[in-house]
């Protein structure tokens, strides 16, 4: 990835050529303001070239898997600081990506009385059936999914790798919002509670410390309540 050292904005990307080579060409783009992603050469033209580090996060070996290990890499940052990436599919880098109106315009004055070598070509049953069966496979069915993401389950990462991800999130500042969007993802689900005295009742929800919290309550206390180990905590009790 590359990483602004003064804002902490990165770019997340993924390469079969050699990191060095990869590194240049991206440089040699943004040196002549020529990068295909605006907002890093924006940011490029702003910080200037000394500003911009260059971080390997992991070294892919099977280059079949490269794009599921960018999405992986893109989800994680996601999560903890903001991207110059424009699209959210690694696979799909400008999926999402909306044009300006005065873009819109060039594109169409481009194509305009353009032929297309491809026009009358007729594929053959036997192309047809390959491509169904490509875009059947590129929309995940709900095991895929949750296939794709119990993959990583239980994986082990070396000791290289967790020091690149240790160096990549150095220096990382994240604000409160980030923090609070972190905290949901990965806060566990608690039941409903029910207070003895009042009837008062609180609906299932997620992230049973920020419930604590609100209520003045010891979060260990009404996770206790939850599990069943105890039978009440001031007076709340399981639905």
């Amino acid at each position: 990835m590359i990483v602004n050292i003064i804002s902490q904005k990165v770019y997340v990307g993924s390469t079969t050529q050699s990191f060095k080579k990869r590194w240049c060409i991206h440089k040699s783009k943004l040196r002549h303001n020529k990068h295909r992603n605006p907002h890093l050469q924006r940011s490029w033209n702003k910080y200037g070239e000394e500003a911009f580090q260059w971080v390997v996060l992991e070294i892919v070996s099977d280059v079949n898997e490269l794009v599921e290990r960018e999405q992986y890499w893109f989800d994680e940052h996601a999560l903890i600081c903001d991207l110059y990436n424009v699209g959210l599919v690694a696979a799909a880098p400008f999926y999402g990506c909306k044009h300006t109106q005065e873009a819109r315009r060039k594109i169409s004055i481009a194509n305009l009385n353009r032929t297309s070598w491809a026009k009358g070509w007729h594929h053959t049953p036997e192309t047809k059936e390959k491509l169904r069966q490509q875009h059947l496979g590129s929309q995940h069915t709900q095991a895929a999914k949750d296939k794709m993401s119990c993959s990583h389950k239980g994986a082990k990462r070396s000791e290289a790798h967790k020091r690149n991800i240790s160096q990549a999130l150095m220096g990382i500042k994240r604000s409160k919002e980030h923090c609070r969007k972190n905290g949901d993802v990965h806060a566990r689900k608690y039941p409903a509670f029910r207070h003895r005295e009042t009837g008062e009742i609180i609906p299932p929800g997620r992230n049973l410390s920020a419930l604590a919290r609100e209520r003045g309550l010891h979060s260990g206390a009404m996770g206790g309540v939850a599990n069943g180990k105890r039978a009440h905590h001031k007076g709340w009790v399981l639905a």
